[in-house]
C-alpha cells in the first residue's frame, strides 16, 4: 500500500480538490488525512457540514501523546460512502482552528510511523478499520507554520499541484526548491518530489516541467463544475467526466510504479510513468 503527499505553493492551485478526487477514484481500499495547518475545508465544503465536527486529526494526535492511536483511530474517520463497487472510502478531517497545529506537529513523527503500518500486509495495527489503506494526504501549502514535513518526507510520492498559468509557475519555482531542501533536510528523498498539473492556462505541462525542473506525474484537467462539487458540495462530480477520469488513472499509475518499484527494491521515482494512460503525465 502506499502513502502520497500532496502540497503546493500559493494561489490555490486545487490541492484539496485533486485529493479528492483521488480518493473518491481510488481503486482500493483508501485514507484520505487532511493534513493543512490552517485547516480542514471537506466537512464544510465537501460534506456540507453534515457530518459532526467532533472528530479528527487534532484528537488523534492527543491520543499519539498518550500512546493510543491504534484504539482512537476508528473514532476519529468519516466514512466518504461508496462510489465504485465496495471501495472503502475514509476522511481523518483536518483542525478545525489553526492554533491546533502546534499539537499536531508535535505528533507528526508518531502519526506518519502509523499511517505507514495501516498500509502494510504484515504487523498492521489492530484499528478497527479491516482493510489495509493507501493514504492521500492533503499537506496544503508549503509557505505556512507548522508544515507537515515529516508527512512529506515519509511519503512514497510527493506531488506539488501548480496550475499551467503564469502566476502560478511564478509562485511555484521557490517554493518547489524550498520544498526539496526541506524534505532532504527532514530524512526524505527530495527525488521523490514530482509535479501534478492542473491544466487550466496557456503553458503546455511539458513546458512547466522544464520552467520548474522537475518530472510531471500527472495532469488533471480543470472542470469549474466538477470542481465546485467537490470543494463546496454543490451538485456532484460526474462519474465518468475528464476530472474524475483523470484522478483515477493517475491513482492507477501511482499504484503500479510504487509497487513495481518495491517488487525491484528500488524508491518510486517521480517521473511520467510508462504504463500512464494518455493525457496523463504529458500533454
Amino acid at each position: 500500500m502506499a502513502v502520497i503527499a500532496l502540497t503546493s505553493a500559493t494561489c490555490s492551485p486545487g490541492v484539496t480538490t485533486t485529493c479528492l478526487a483521488l480518493t473518491l477514484s481510488w481503486p482500493r481500499p483508501v485514507l484520505l488525512v487532511e493534513a493543512d495547518p490552517a485547516g480542514g475545508d471537506i466537512l464544510a465544503g465537501f460534506l456540507r457540514a453534515e457530518v459532526r465536527a467532533d472528530r479528527g486529526l487534532a484528537y488523534l494526535a492527543l491520543a499519539a501523546r498518550r500512546d493510543e492511536i491504534a484504539q482512537r483511530f476508528a473514532a476519529q474517520l468519516v466514512d466518504l460512502g461508496q462510489r465504485k463497487g465496495t471501495v472503502r472510502r475514509l476522511l481523518l478531517p483536518g483542525v478545525s482552528d489553526p492554533a491546533e497545529s502546534a499539537g499536531v506537529a508535535a505528533a507528526w513523527p508518531r502519526l506518519v510511523e502509523f499511517l505507514v503500518r495501516i498500509g502494510g500486509p504484515d504487523d498492521r495495527p489492530d484499528t478497527g478499520v479491516p482493510d489495509p489503506l493507501d493514504v492521500v494526504v492533503d499537506c496544503g501549502r508549503c509557505l505556512t507554520p507548522y508544515p507537515p514535513t515529516v508527512v512529506l518526507a515519509g511519503a512514497d510520492a510527493v506531488l506539488f499541484v501548480v496550475r499551467s498559468t503564469l502566476r502560478s509557475v511564478s509562485r511555484a519555482a521557490p517554493v518547489l526548491g524550498a520544498l526539496r531542501r526541506d524534505v532532504a533536510r527532514a530524512g526524505g528523498d527530495p527525488d521523490r518530489v514530482g509535479l501534478l498539473v492542473v491544466e487550466e492556462g496557456e503553458y503546455r505541462s511539458a513546458d512547466l516541467g522544464r520552467a520548474l525542473g522537475a518530472p510531471v506525474v500527472a495532469t488533471v484537467p480543470w472542470r469549474t463544475r466538477d470542481a465546485a462539487a467537490l470543494s463546496d458540495g454543490s451538485g456532484r462530480a460526474a462519474e465518468g467526466g475528464p476530472l474524475l477520469r483523470a484522478a483515477a488513472s493517475t491513482a492507477e499509475a501511482l499504484i503500479r510504479e510504487i509497487s513495481r518499484a518495491r517488487a525491484a527494491g528500488e524508491a518510486p521515482l517521480p517521473a511520467p510513468y510508462p504504463s500512464t494512460p494518455p493525457g496523463v503525465g504529458r500533454r
